[in-house]
């Protein structure tokens, strides 16, 4: 089973799933990626070019996934990739979302091939969530792009052409 970022790009795709190993099938699959936060998790879908979410799951585990996803399957298999800050949740939630058969569940770390390495100064502190969309945004708007997320933290991230994180800042959200 093929392992596939948060948002398989089909603008650059051949280069992207050349350089993760993905078999070119995955950019026509339906992608449902969950980013697991500080305050919670949301869960978003991609097919292609096209997003929809993210929607805030109403609990960190697989029921709340199936209720979620189901819909949107319609009784097919897709992609799930799970993403977030907390690695030990990350696993949990991977671990319970495969046991209901919904499709290739990926943990998506940062040392995953199919996200661009952070050139920032400090790498290793470099969110794979901010990384993660970085890429889709860049993906989306085929080319260097800026992203402004408002959540638990107000972050604002900078990726260059390819999707690779080259800086941001973040600050307390706006419900602090």
């Amino acid at each position: 089973q093929s392992e596939v970022a948060a948002a398989a790009p089909a603008r650059h795709g051949a280069r992207f799933m050349k350089h993760a190993g993905w078999p070119r099938t995955i950019a026509a699959m339906l992608i449902l990626v969950i980013d697991i936060g500080n305050s919670g998790a949301k869960i978003g879908a991609v097919r292609d070019d096209d997003v929809a979410g993210p929607v805030r799951l109403p609990r960190v585990d697989a029921r709340a996934v199936r209720e979620l996803a189901a819909p949107m399957l319609k009784g097919k298999e897709a992609v799930i990739a799970i993403a977030g800050s907390d690695p030990a949740r990350i696993d949990g939630l991977v671990w319970e979302v495969k046991k209901l058969r919904l499709g290739t569940v990926v943990s998506v770390g940062p040392k995953h091939k199919g996200i661009p390495a952070a050139t920032v100064e400090a790498p290793e502190s470099a969110g794979v969530d901010r990384r993660v969309q970085v890429l889709a945004a860049t993906h989306l708007a085929g080319e260097a792009t800026a992203v402004i997320s408002c959540g638990t933290a107000l972050t604002v991230d900078i990726g260059d052409e390819e999707g690779a994180l080259i800086g941001g800042s973040i600050g307390p959200g706006l419900g602090l």
